[in-house]
């Protein structure tokens, strides 16, 4: 390479002819440009020399657009040599100038080297959407047909980099149809080459191949893209489904709650108006068995000191407290105020048993109230054994075992 170099430079220096007519050097900038560019890809510090030769000769023109034209172009060199020995930021000034003087007779050539200028230093900063902007720029104002196709392989390359498929498939297709012009001039020039279309085939193939995989690509991203929008809908809905279902849920626990307290509330007020009504129930049963009791001891005295033989008014009289004694009115008005006040049992124990008799329901009544067989007795105005064989024959009915209280057995049927 460095041999290649040593020729190329003399080979060049050559060319530097002054025109006869006007005593400038025919197209020495394109000269110095060819050698700079080979320093600053190998000794950028011996290109230092060339740029200041460059800046006399521009002082020698008098047309000012051809003049402010080369100044552009120099200033495009003299960044290019920065970028070379990495001061990009200066780089970057030099080109931003030329920009700002907008020159409207500048050449779309050195635009296009400007912009891909701009294209280096943004791509070596990694920022590849600057990058690409740039490149784009350049190849727009590009006329060098070989040199486009070299920028949109640069650009499709950083199309690949960025992730942009889309865009990746169109470069391909602008290459493609670059080549078609390429090769169509080269069959121009040698139909007789059937190498060159060869290539050109399978060049077309694979750049057909690489758009069909990209495209592959595209349609799988573009699924992706969908199936995560779907998830994150299905999520979303899922989630207020969720929260609504919640508040639901607190909304009924509040209510069960409050209902399961209001119907503590009523058990407990009924409970306690039960128990004052027993308690008032007892007190008028004590106060029937304690009449029926006095009344029975005065009749027992009388019985005895009375005499068959004495006034017919005496034993009127007699006759009439024995009539008091059996009169069994203040007990049934007793047994139906308990009925009316407790119906809810005394309903449940006919439906349970219905083969309870009037007197049955009046046993079951004494014994839920702990009735004791004696005071049972003294309210009927039976015997002890009576108030017994009653109460056996009950057990029977109600398949109450002996042995086992009563009491709780009628209690559990008014709870259930």
């Amino acid at each position: 390479k460095q041999n290649k170099i040593e020729k190329a430079i003399p080979i060049l220096l050559n060319l530097l002819k002054p025109d006869p007519r006007t005593g400038f050097i025919h197209y020495e900038f394109d000269i110095y440009d060819k050698i700079i560019n080979i320093y600053n890809n190998n000794d950028p510090n011996k290109s230092l020399k060339y740029i200041n030769l460059a800046k006399e000769k521009i002082n020698r023109i008098s047309n000012s657009i051809i003049k402010n034209n080369r100044n552009d172009l120099l200033d495009i060199i003299i960044a290019e040599y920065k970028i070379a020995v990495n001061k990009n930021n200066e780089a970057e000034i030099i080109l931003d100038n030329v920009l700002n003087r907008n020159n409207l007779f500048i050449i779309n050539d050195y635009k296009s080297r400007l912009y891909h200028n701009k294209y280096i230093i943004a791509f070596k900063n990694k920022s590849y959407s600057k990058a690409i902007h740039n490149l784009d720029l350049s190849i727009e104002y590009c006329l060098d047909i070989n040199l486009k196709k070299e920028y949109l392989n640069l650009l499709s390359n950083l199309f690949e980099i960025n992730n942009d498929y889309l865009n990746l498939q169109k470069a391909y297709i602008r290459i493609n149809e670059i080549n078609r012009i390429l090769y169509s001039q080269i069959d121009d020039q040698m139909s007789g080459n059937f190498q060159l279309k060869i290539d050109n085939l399978n060049y077309q193939n694979a750049i057909q191949k690489k758009i069909i995989e990209n495209s592959n690509l595209i349609n799988e991203n573009k699924f992706q893209n969908s199936l995560r929008v779907y998830l994150i809908f299905f999520l979303i809905i899922l989630s207020i489904s969720f929260t609504i279902t919640i508040h639901f849920f607190k909304k009924n626990f509040s209510n069960l709650k409050k209902i399961n307290f209001l119907e503590i509330q009523k058990n407990k007020f009924n409970e306690r108006i039960f128990q004052e009504r027993e308690v008032e129930f007892k007190l008028f049963y004590d106060f029937i068995k304690d009449k029926n009791l006095e009344l029975l001891n005065f009749y027992k005295e009388y019985e005895k000191e009375f005499d068959k033989n004495t006034i017919d008014n005496n034993f009127k009289n007699f006759q009439n407290l024995k009539k008091i004694i059996d009169d069994t009115k203040d007990i049934d008005n007793l047994f139906e105020r308990f009925e009316n006040e407790h119906s809810n049992f005394v309903l449940k124990l006919k439906n349970r048993f219905q083969n309870l008799t009037k007197n049955d329901i009046r046993h079951c009544i004494m014994l839920k109230l702990g009735v004791s067989v004696k005071d049972s007795a003294s309210i009927l105005s039976v015997s002890e054994h009576a108030i017994r064989n009653a109460r056996n024959r009950l057990f029977k009915k109600l398949n109450i075992k002996e042995g086992k209280n009563s009491i709780k057995v009628f209690t559990s049927l008014e709870e259930d």
